[in-house]
C-alpha cells in the first residue's frame, strides 16, 4: 500500500494487514460516511480490488465523493490508487506481455526449461484439483440443454481449446470469444436449462460480467476456470475450478494449466456418456474423410 508522507511523497509498499491497521487508526476520526466505507472495505478487501469507484460506491450505497474522501484518509490520492494497493497485495501474477518482455535477456534459458516448468506445473495441479468437484462440473455439463464456452483475450484459446474438442464429440456449443454487441448476441438463445463455461484469468474484463448477468437473468449454471478465487466470487460462480497458475512464469506456459483442466473434463464426458459419444466420434470421423483433401 503507497502512503504519502506530508510532502506528498510517496512512501513504500505494505500489505493488507498494513490497510487493516491505517483503518482502524483513523477510523474515530472518520465522519459517519467515511466509516461505513471503511466498515465495507474491511469485509470486502478482495471485492474492492476487481470494482471500480462507481460500483464500490453503489455497493456501499454512498456517493463517489465519499469513497473518494475515505481513499484521501488513508493517505492515497484516491480511490483507483487504493485499489491498485489492494490489488496488488492479492494478485503476484503478471501478465503474459510482462513475463515475455521480463524474460527477453533470459531467452536461451527460458527456453530449456520450458518443458521442466511444464512437467512442475502439471504436477502442482494434479496434487491440487479436486476430482470430486470435477464430476459434478462433468454431470452439470452433460445435463444441459446447450453450452456456452466464454475467453476473451488469451483466455479464448482455452475456450476454442474446449469447443475443438466438444463439436466432434456431438455437442453443439456455442463459442463467446467475440466483445460488444457480437457478444450480446450470442446469449440470446440462452436458457435456464443451460450452462455457460467461461475461463477467466489474471484479470476481470467487463465483457466477462456481462456474459455473466446475462446468463444469471436466464437462469444459466455458470461454471469459472480460474486462477483466483476472488474473480470466482465477483463472477457469481454456481460452480468453479481453480487452477494454480502462479506457479507459471513464462508466456508460453500460461494457458497450459487451463487447457489440461480441459482434458480432464473432457475425459470425465467421454467415461459418463461414451456410447453416445462414440457414435458422434464415427460420424465426424466419417465426415472428414468423405470431405478430406488426400495429400498422400
Amino acid at each position: 500500500m503507497k502512503h504519502k508522507d506530508p510532502a506528498g511523497a510517496p512512501a513504500s509498499n505494505t500489505d493488507v494487514s498494513d490497510l487493516e491497521s491505517s483503518i482502524r487508526s483513523v477510523y474515530p476520526s472518520l465522519s459517519r460516511g467515511e466509516r461505513k466505507v471503511a466498515n465495507w472495505v474491511l469485509n470486502n478487501k478482495q471485492h474492492i480490488a476487481l470494482i471500480d469507484c462507481t460500483e464500490a460506491a453503489s455497493q456501499i450505497g454512498v456517493s463517489q465523493a465519499m469513497v473518494t474522501r475515505f481513499a484521501k484518509a488513508l493517505g492515497f490520492n484516491g480511490y483507483a490508487m487504493l485499489r491498485k494497493s489492494i490489488r496488488s497485495s492479492f494478485y503476484t501474477r503478471q501478465l503474459p506481455a510482462e513475463i515475455a518482455a521480463d524474460s527477453e535477456d533470459e531467452r536461451d534459458s527460458y527456453l530449456s526449461g520450458y518443458l521442466k516448468e511444464t512437467a512442475a506445473s502439471l504436477e502442482q495441479l494434479a496434487g491440487t484439483i479436486d476430482l470430486k468437484n470435477a464430476d459434478v462440473i462433468t454431470q452439470t455439463i452433460l445435463d444441459a440443454e446447450q453450452i456456452f464456452l466464454g475467453g476473451l483475450g488469451a483466455c479464448s484459446s482455452v475456450a476454442r481449446h474446449l469447443f475443438g474438442y466438444l463439436r466432434p464429440m456431438g455437442f453443439t456449443p456455442y463459442l463467446l470469444v467475440e466483445e460488444g454487441h457480437t457478444l450480446r448476441a450470442s446469449l440470446l438463445p440462452m436458457t435456464g436449462r443451460d450452462v455457460l463455461l467461461l475461463c477467466c484469468l489474471t484479470r476481470v474484463f467487463p465483457e466477462e460480467r456481462e456474459m455473466v448477468r446475462i446468463a444469471k437473468e436466464r437462469g444459466a449454471t455458470v461454471i469459472v476456470i480460474t486462477d483466483s478465487e476472488v474473480a470466482a466470487v465477483l463472477l457469481e460462480s454456481d460452480l468453479r475450478i481453480l487452477v494454480p497458475t502462479h506457479g507459471n512464469t513464462t508466456y508460453y506456459q500460461s494457458m497450459v494449466l487451463p487447457m489440461a483442466v480441459c482434458d480432464l473434463l473432457v475425459q470425465k464426458i467421454y467415461a459418463e456418456d461414451h456410447e453416445h459419444i462414440d457414435a458422434a466420434l464415427k460420424d465426424y470421423h466419417a465426415f472428414i474423410t468423405e470431405h478430406a483433401i488426400d495429400i498422400e
